[in-house]
């Protein structure tokens, strides 16, 4: 009987190693990409990157320098999440609501720990949270920001405030896509906030307004000013016949953000090559 066990052991041992090669090899991604493809959208900047090799795909104007607007408020989210304790306590002042624009709902008075913060912040883009954040922490947030650009290697980004609001607050796709890259291996728990459609606090609710929002969305964020027109750096589960792979898009200084975003979607379809 103990033979006979052990020889059942074995073999569902040599099964399970001969199950886990197959499934290894239905992993295998056997894809690539037509670099020879033209993609062109009105956009002053964009790339596409695979988030698993880290590779961008296609390009245009990766280095140049711009504004970037309310893609600010990941950097924040992630100076916060990494330097003070998420249970903090903070109280929604005047000062705060003053800021630019109604986004997140936030009344004098109301307590909120820095966790609930980051729902209004991603979700809304809530101008009055980043200025909450400034005062909570005496402007220390916006010098962790830019202590964060040097830790990940972003050399042509700075920040001059925690919303995005300034002009000051200056980027590059190719920035941007070592931005996501890092927050997606070492700070999901940030981009799992962007992901949701919507989230109850404990005051009010938050709906996800980034107008490129699907099914297949796993993360990131959009933003507008006047100097930076509408920004966006977003990850998408594309499918590629039997093949689904995440796909990063940023898009930089757009006059409408869902019809560049839909091209450029559409593009990396159309340049898969099947192996």
């Amino acid at each position: 009987m103990a033979v006979l066990l052990l020889a059942l052991f074995a073999f569902k041992s040599l099964a399970s190693e001969v199950s886990v090669i197959e499934i290894e090899k239905v992993r295998e991604t056997p894809i690539s990409f037509n670099k020879n493809i033209n993609i062109e959208i009105p956009a002053q900047s964009f790339a596409i990157f695979d988030v698993e090799s880290g590779e961008i795909i296609f390009s245009k104007n990766p280095n140049t320098q711009l504004p970037i607007a309310s893609i600010t408020k990941l950097v924040t989210a992630l100076a916060i999440d990494k330097n003070w304790p998420l249970d903090k306590d903070l109280v929604i002042t005047n000062s705060d609501v003053a800021e630019e624009g109604r986004a997140g709902k936030l009344e004098v008075g109301q307590s909120y720990s820095y966790h609930e913060l980051l729902f209004p912040l991603l979700l809304e883009s809530s101008n009055d949270v980043a200025a909450a954040f400034i005062r909570d922490t005496n402007g220390m947030v916006i010098e962790n920001m830019n202590n964060l650009t040097k830790e990940i290697g972003l050399s042509d980004t700075k920040f001059s405030d925690a919303s995005g609001l300034s002009a000051g607050n200056i980027s590059t796709a190719s920035d941007l896509v070592l931005l996501i890259l890092y927050m997606y291996s070492n700070s999901s728990n940030i981009l799992d906030i962007t992901k949701l459609s919507k989230y109850v606090g404990s005051y009010t609710g938050w709906i996800n307004n980034n107008p490129v929002y699907d099914k297949t969305y796993q993360g990131g964020k959009h933003g507008y000013t006047e100097a930076a027109g509408r920004t966006v750096v977003s990850l998408f589960e594309e499918e590629f016949g039997n093949e689904k792979k995440v796909i990063g898009y940023v898009i930089l200084d757009s006059n409408n953000l869902k019809s560049d975003m839909s091209t450029l979607r559409e593009s990396i379809r159309q340049a898969v090559v099947f192996e």
